[in-house]
C-alpha cells in the first residue's frame, strides 16, 4: 500500500514538472514573438533611415555638381574681373595722359583764341594755298582736341561701366561661395544626424537580437527540461505500473496460497473423519468376539 502511494506521488510530481516546463516554453514563445516584432520594427526603421541616407547622398551629389558649376563660374568671373581691372587701369592711364595734353592745350588757348589763330594763320601765309593749308591744319588740331575730349568722356563712362560689372562679378562670386558654404554646412549636419540615428538603430537592433538569442537559448533549455521531465514521468509511470503489477501478482499468489491451504485442511479433516468412521465398527466387531471366550471359560 505504501509503495502504491509513493508511486502515485512520484508520478504526480513528475507530471506537474512537465506541465510547468510546458508553460515556461509557451511563455518563451510569447516573449520571442514580441522580440521578433521589436526586431522587425527596428529593421523597418533602419531601412527607412538608409533610404534617407541614400536620398541625402543624392542631394550631396547634386549639390557637389552645383558646387563644381559655381566654382567654375567663380573662376570665370574672377578672370573677367581681372581683365576688367586691367582694362580700367589702361583707360585710366589714357585719361591721365589726355588730361595732360588737354591742360597744355587749355593753357595755349588762354593765350590766343581760335579766331585770332585763324587770322594769324592767314596773315602769315605766303599764298592763298598756303593759307588754306594752314587753316586746314588748325581745323584738324581743333577737331582732334574735340575728339580727344569725346574719347575722354567715353573712356570715363567705360570705366564706370566696367567697374560696375567688376563689382557685380565680385558680389556674385561672394554670394556663390556663401551659398556653397551654407549648403555644405546643412548637409554635413543632416549627414551627421542620420549617421547617429543609424548607429543608434544598429545598437538597438543588436541588443534586440541578443535578447532574442537569449530567449531562444532559455526556450531550448526549457524544452530540454520538459523532455527530461517527460522521460522521468514515463519512467515513473512504468515503474509504478511494474510495482502495481508485481503487487497484484503477489496478492494473487497470496490469495491462491490461502485458498490452497483451506482446501488442504478440509481434505485432511474429511480423511480423519472417514478413518474414525471405519474404526468404530471394527472395534465393535472385536469386542463381542473377545467376550465369547470369556463366557465359555
Amino acid at each position: 500500500m505504501k509503495k502504491r502511494i509513493l508511486s502515485a506521488v512520484l508520478v504526480s510530481g513528475v507530471t506537474l514538472g512537465t506541465a510547468a516546463a510546458t508553460v515556461n516554453a509557451d511563455d518563451y514563445d510569447t516573449q520571442i514573438a514580441a522580440q521578433d516584432a521589436v526586431i522587425s520594427n527596428l529593421t523597418s526603421e533602419q531601412a527607412a533611415a538608409q533610404s534617407q541616407v541614400d536620398a541625402l547622398q543624392d542631394q550631396v551629389t547634386s549639390l557637389q555638381s552645383q558646387q563644381d558649376e559655381l566654382e567654375a563660374q567663380n573662376a570665370q568671373l574672377e578672370a573677367e574681373s581681372q581683365k576688367l581691372s586691367e582694362e580700367i587701369q589702361a583707360l585710366s592711364s589714357k585719361i591721365v595722359a589726355r588730361n595732360e595734353s588737354l591742360k597744355k592745350q587749355a593753357r595755349s588757348a588762354q593765350k590766343t583764341n581760335t579766331t585770332t589763330s585763324y587770322i594769324n594763320t592767314i596773315l602769315n601765309s605766303k599764298s592763298i594755298s598756303d593759307a588754306i593749308n594752314r587753316v586746314t591744319a588748325v581745323r584738324e588740331v581743333v577737331s582732334a582736341n574735340e575728339k580727344m575730349l569725346e574719347q575722354q568722356e567715353s573712356d570715363k563712362a567705360a570705366i564706370e561701366q566696367k567697374q560696375a560689372e567688376n563689382q557685380e562679378a565680385i558680389n556674385t562670386v561672394a554670394a556663390n561661395k556663401a551659398t556653397i558654404e551654407q549648403n555644405q554646412a546643412a548637409l554635413a549636419t543632416q549627414q551627421a544626424e542620420l549617421e547617429a540615428a543609424q548607429l543608434n538603430l544598429s545598437a538597438q537592433l543588436a541588443t534586440a537580437e541578443d535578447e532574442k538569442a537569449s530567449l531562444v537559448a532559455q526556450k531550448e533549455a526549457a524544452e530540454q527540461a520538459a523532455a527530461e521531465a517527460a522521460a522521468a514521468q514515463a519512467a515513473a509511470e512504468a515503474q509504478a505500473q511494474a510495482e502495481a503489477q508485481a503487487q497484484a501478482e503477489s496478492v494473487a499468489q497470496a490469495q491462491a496460497a490461502v485458498q490452497n491451504g483451506t482446501a488442504t485442511t478440509d481434505t485432511t479433516t474429511d480423511t480423519s473423519a472417514q478413518d474414525s468412521s471405519a474404526a468404530a465398527p471394527a472395534q465393535q466387531a472385536s469386542t463381542p468376539a473377545q467376550a465369547a471366550p470369556a463366557q465359555q471359560a
